[in-house]
């Protein structure tokens, strides 16, 4: 009997344990402001691992799928209607970054012997054509303008700014308001370290600031609303509708044996 009541105590401390170590599990909606598409986001991390599924209401197609394993320092893209998956190394990322600075120098060089107006218009073109990400370095700078309630959470609200500009504004909650910590979500922080050799600031998306972040222009908290803005016009807003603590299955994690390898290049 005594051996008995041990194994159920042992039973109830290691499921009490799973539960305070469960995942987390996000739900969010992307609504691009012109209304030509809504997207929804779903969230899954456990640890030093994050799956992300993103798939749009107007289109009936699988949802895109990217796992990130911090701990191989890897990065799978996968199109379910296709059935194929791109991996994606650091290394990977190193040599695309040298392809679009040698890509960059050569068309400047070529700009340099145009005439002012033909210049002008392949500048133009190139704007559009490659993503701002890349054509633009500065990153946003954030600056705290108050409190307000968003949902059930009472927030801090950030004002982000580009070159002068308004690029952004913010509702952040800390992690404690939706009871988790702020090392659950450190993963996402790893995700933009992780493309550090490309030289794009990824700090801008990353759905954890921590109080260091406001020494350096940053926010604090887990964004739980969103507003991105081009030349002072929204653009679209993200939103999170649910977060929870979940048990998510390990092979979430883990790329499926039945697809295809694509190459990047």
């Amino acid at each position: 009997m005594e051996k008995r009541l041990i194994i159920i105590v042992v039973a109830i401390v290691i499921t009490a344990f799973m539960q305070i170590n469960a995942g987390v599990y996000i739900e969010g909606t992307t609504t691009q402001v012109d209304g030509s598409s809504k997207e929804k986001s779903i969230i899954y991390i456990n640890s030093d691992r994050m799956r992300v599924e993103n798939s749009r209401s107007h289109v009936e197609d699988a949802p895109d799928i990217v796992i990130f394993r911090q701990d191989k320092k890897v990065m799978w893209v996968i199109d379910t209607k296709e059935g194929t998956y791109t991996e994606i190394t650091q290394k990977d990322l190193e040599q695309m970054k040298a392809k679009i600075d040698e890509g960059m120098k050569q068309m400047q060089e070529q700009l340099k012997n145009m005439p002012p107006e033909q210049r002008k218009m392949m500048e133009d073109m190139m704007a559009k054509q490659m993503p701002k990400q890349m054509m633009e370095q500065e990153k946003i700078t954030f600056k705290k303008t108050g409190s307000e309630k968003f949902m059930s959470w009472n927030c801090d609200k950030y004002e982000g700014t580009k070159s002068g500009k308004k690029a952004a504004e913010v509702w952040t909650v800390l992690p404690s308001q939706t009871g988790f910590k702020k090392d659950d979500f450190m993963v996402m922080r790893g995700f933009a370290d992780f493309f550090a050799p490309l030289g794009t600031d990824l700090n801008d998306f990353v759905m954890m600031g921590v109080e260091e972040d406001l020494k350096t222009g940053g926010f604090n908290g887990m964004p739980v609303k969103y507003i991105n803005l081009e030349d002072g016009k929204v653009v679209d807003t993200f939103v999170i509708a649910k977060i929870e603590k979940r048990s998510n299955a390990a092979d979430l994690f883990e790329l499926p044996g039945n697809l295809e390898k694509k190459e990047i290049w």
